[in-house]
């Protein structure tokens, strides 16, 4: 039978009675600051890892194989400090000066950090230049950059736990204890980094003061330290760490444990890792959906990870003082890791629910149309501690107890380095194996189930080891099957994680693929979304329709002689599809980041016309040379290709969402302008809502920068919620003549009229400004960029709802310039220019008159459009605008008086120039009168009384006419 009881000859060597007795008197009281230190210690390198993968990942880009390139190289130098100075760190004497030092050393190398990166840039470019898109080169490549620009201070930081624990585990009835604290310290410390990093420190300095900040923090923790050190030794002498305790007889007190125990406590270590770190992608990627704001932004992530280490620490620090009072911590580990197992799986019914009931209300106030942010913060941790805050406390107790079994006296510093590294390793396949394995195969909810399986198996094998542990087996067994059971046979797990927005939507799409959760759902009027990771991005409803292909064909049309074109983002297919139909375009690439998109196209068929999908014909079959799909992230793929293009469009959502903002930072501006070809120009799909006044002009005035001759598109054919941004290397230039030549195209037109845009006049009176008024619009210095991403935190603050939208639009309309001023030189038939002059002087109206839209005031807005209609009578959009088509699908497809109550109301004010509309007034109030006496009747007219009177009145206006 193999002991664990091997023991450094400086550790068993007999000390004097005065120098053992006042060495550990004084490093025992002193030592206590060892605390705070490693508190400090965990900040910092919180900060590092968010700070340092934002840094690459601005670099290699956010795709799947690279976060898990950066993520995967960053804790394998965790693991491997662990490992080779767990192993070193028992035959220290001063320890403690040595954690000094290691603190030091990791603030010197925090500051050399960022100029490796830079030469990181200059190696990845010749790789992607290489090997393009091999991802498995190309991976394995950035793994190894990584790797070894981190390798110093990650192993470093690897380091300091088991460095600390030699020096602060001195007796075995205090082993737990320290060993818990010194974990739960250092969590604690790492808590307060990622919040400090993902709530104030970035958003406020940018990443490189914050690199600062923990760079600070440990030079601050390694000069405490060395003064510490040298306190302890001018008091107690050489030795800084005193030798373990020993029995009266002088021999060292070592239990013997046997090798099988250890080993099958450092296998369950290892995989209860990776679990940990699988669990805590899925969660990540799962509780998005539960949120009500704050929904896929970077705030949800950062809460998430507060949440999470919040969970660990107060596991650690609660189960520390009573580790040691255990006699058989080997059965308290298997009982943890078997609880663990269990709540994963119990975290999914949990996820089914969102934890609604514990939400705090009135997060949003409706009539001010502001945003509680802190509440909403609040209640993301609420809901996030609701899913995984039973789990992540086991696990924090779990680590303690298992130093406990492993870690004994005279070899503290390797037991502690050794348990660390295993666990370590764990969570490198762990967070691997969720993203390439688990999810695509699994699924986010029953992969959760089969990780609890796996925690469970887990625990269930170490009690089966001990014979004087069956009863504790077999209550696990039975209390696992139990919930097993209710949370695999009682959850719908057919619908997903995509909420629907009503009982008559339907899923036609679901997909949890590797990197986002892409669903497509029909609504009751038969329109299509596809969501991703819970956010609508496109669709086939017409304002939706109006997105992709304007997005497409505006910058075509300014483009003399397009060959090769760009879009970034896939969505629907629809922009791609556009873009295809103008005959001079030799090549159409898409960079889509995320394969799991491409795969709804085949239910999206109303936008892409079925050009993409193996389960449709191919329009384009005989253009298979045309379009190519480049799966990478926009970013990397600008800054390494050497392709130019003549039109570069930027199809992205709303700026809130996940890191979309790093689509309109100078630095992904500066990229697209360099690969523009001399008479190219970029197209860039702006938002109107989710913006405050102030971040809306940062993130004109970042493309401004970049592109200083730019125009601003409203596309006014819908009451859209966007803008175009379109910028020129030279100058601003609309070619009127060009443009009419381009839409007499047979496919472009027929696409153009679907909204109503296939008149050259109506699209360019859709020009809002440039120039002079623009430039003194957006003067200020703030820009969103790299290193200070203004945008990604402070755009999720404000902006829910249509306030933002109008205020902004407004703003543009104040400063609004005649697009006269800027056609290209060249004869214009002067009837162009008259219908120009009237389509402007339209455009007031009907801005005003979707303002009033979207505040479901129907009545204004159908008389600013009957005023836009007097002075442009052959506008089509407007004609339709005033049939509003989404009311009349929704008559069509709502048995509820509302809708027809609108529609009545439109044809009452069309009435008034057509009598002839106003029986169908009637007919429509008549039924919206009667679908309310039928709720009054049946007692559910309760709250309807203002609208019953409402149509009363009107029918009575309707009686009273000739």
């Amino acid at each position: 039978m193999h002991a664990y009881a091997r023991i450094d000859p400086v550790m068993t060597s007999t000390p004097s009675t005065d120098q053992g007795s006042t060495s550990g008197r004084v490093a025992g009281s002193i030592g206590f600051a060892a605390y705070p230190l490693f508190f400090a210690s965990g900040a910092a390198g919180l900060i590092y890892q968010v700070v340092w993968t934002r840094m690459l990942l601005a670099r290699f880009g956010a795709g799947l194989f690279a976060v898990c390139a950066v993520l995967t190289a960053f804790m394998a130098g965790l693991a491997l400090g662990s490992w080779i100075l767990g192993r070193l760190s028992d035959r220290l004497e001063r320890p403690f000066r040595v954690y000094a030092l290691i603190e030091i050393a990791i603030g010197i190398a925090g500051i050399a950090l960022p100029f490796l990166f830079a030469a990181v840039v200059f190696i990845d470019a010749w790789a992607y230049g290489t090997f393009g898109q091999n991802f498995v080169i190309l991976t394995t490549l950035r793994f190894s950059m990584t790797f070894l620009v981190m390798l110093v201070p990650t192993t470093l930081m690897g380091a300091t736990l088991p460095v600390l624990a030699r020096f602060m585990v001195r007796h075995k009835d205090h082993l737990g204890l320290h060993v818990g604290w010194l974990y739960a310290v250092n969590t604690f410390g790492a808590m307060m980094g990622a919040f400090a990093a993902g709530f104030v420190l970035i958003a406020i300095w940018g990443l490189q003061v914050t690199e600062w900040v923990a760079v600070s923090l440990n030079l601050l923790v390694g000069f405490a330290g060395l003064l510490i050190s040298m306190s302890i030794e001018k008091q107690s002498g050489r030795r800084v760490a005193p030798p373990p305790q020993t029995s009266p007889g002088g021999k060292v007190n070592v239990p013997v444990v046997e090798w099988r125990i250890i080993r099958q406590v450092l296998v369950v270590a290892c995989i209860s890792g990776g679990v940990a770190l699988a669990a805590q992608v899925l969660w990540s990627r799962s509780l998005v959906f539960s949120f009500e704001f704050l929904k896929n932004t970077t705030y949800t992530f950062s809460a998430m990870l507060t949440v999470f280490l919040a969970g660990l620490a107060i596991g650690s620090a609660v189960i520390g003082p009573v580790i040691d009072s255990q006699k058989k911590p080997v059965r308290l580990y298997a009982i943890l890791v078997c609880l663990i197992g269990i709540a994963i799986m119990m975290s999914v019914a949990i996820l089914y629910t969102g934890g609604d009931a514990m939400k705090i209300k009135g997060v949003f106030d409706a009539e001010k149309n502001e945003l509680n942010w802190i509440l909403a913060v609040i209640n993301v941790m609420i809901q996030t501690f609701a899913v995984l805050g039973i789990p992540t406390l086991l696990m924090g107790m779990a680590f303690p107890v298992a130093a406990r079994v492993v870690v004994h006296l005279g070899r503290g510093g390797y037991g502690v380095g050794i348990l660390y590294a295993v666990n370590t390793v764990g969570a490198i396949f762990g967070s691997l194996l969720a993203g390439l394995v688990i999810i695509p195969l699994a699924g986010l909810s029953c992969g959760l189930i089969l990780l609890g399986i796996i925690e469970l198996l887990l625990g269930l094998w170490l009690l089966f080891s001990f014979r004087d542990s069956r009863r504790q087996f077999v209550l696990m067994t039975l209390l696992g099957s139990a919930v097993l059971l209710f949370v695999f046979l009682g959850l719908d797990h057919s619908k997903g994680l995509q909420p629907l927005s009503s009982a008559r939507s339907r899923m036609v799409f679901y997909d949890e693929g590797p990197l986002a959760t892409v669903a497509v759902v029909e609504n009751h009027v038969k329109y299509r979304t596809i969501y991703v990771d819970g956010v609508g991005v496109a669709g086939t409803e017409p304002m939706l329709q109006t997105d992709q292909k304007s997005l497409a064909h505006l910058g075509l049309l300014m483009v003399e002689d397009p060959e090769r074109v760009l879009t970034v983002g896939f969505g629907s297919g629809g922009a791609a599809y556009s873009f295809q139909l103008h005959d001079r375009l030799n090549e159409v690439h898409a960079v889509e980041i995320c394969h799991t998109v491409l795969n709804a196209a085949p239910e999206l068929t109303a936008a892409n016309h079925r050009f993409y999908g193996d389960q449709h014909p191919l329009e384009f079959s005989d253009q298979d040379d045309l379009y190519s799909i480049i799966l990478d992230d926009a970013r990397a793929y600008l800054r390494y290709t050497d392709t130019t293009y003549d039109v570069i469009a930027t199809d992205c959502t709303d700026l809130r969402y996940k890191s979309n903002a790093n689509l309109y930072d100078l630095e992904y501006f500066e990229a697209c302008r360099q690969r523009l070809t001399d008479d190219g120009v970029v197209v860039v799909w702006m938002p109107l809502a989710g913006l405050s006044r102030d971040m809306f002009k940062v993130a004109l005035r970042t493309f401004h920068r970049v592109f200083p001759d730019m125009a601003v598109f409203y596309m006014n054919n819908e009451p859209t919620h966007y803008i175009l941004l379109v910028g020129w290397r030279d100058e601003v230039k609309i070619d009127l003549g060009r443009i009419s030549e381009r839409i007499k195209e047979p496919d472009v037109r027929t696409d153009l009229a679907e909204l109503f845009l296939d008149d050259p006049v109506k699209l360019v009176s859709c020009f809002i400004t440039a120039g002079e008024k623009l430039e003194q619009y957006l003067e200020g210095d703030d820009l969103n960029t790299e290193n200070n991403p203004i945008l990604e935190f402070e755009s999720p603050k404000y902006g829910y709802g249509d306030a933002p939208l109008i205020d902004n639009l407004n703003d543009l309309m104040s400063i609004r310039e005649s697009p006269r001023r800027f056609l290209a030189q060249g004869p214009v038939p002067p009837r162009d220019l008259e219908r120009l002059k009237r389509y402007e002087a339209a455009l007031p109206f009907i801005i005003n008159g979707h303002a009033a839209y979207r505040g479901i005031d129907v009545e204004k807005a159908t008389r600013m459009y009957m005023k836009a209609r007097e002075i442009t009578p052959e506008d089509l959009s407007v004609a339709a605008m005033l049939r509003f088509p989404l009311i009349g699908l929704r008559v069509q497809n709502e048995s509820g008086y509302i809708p027809r109550l609108l529609m009545g109301r439109i044809l009452m004010i069309l009435g008034e120039e057509d009598p002839h509309r106003l029986a169908e007034a009637w007919d429509y109030l008549n039924d919206a009168h009667r679908i309310l006496v039928e709720l009054e009747e049946s007692g559910n007219g309760s709250g309807h009384q203002a609208h019953f009177r409402q149509v009363s009145d009107w029918l009575r206006i309707l009686e009273d006419q000739p």
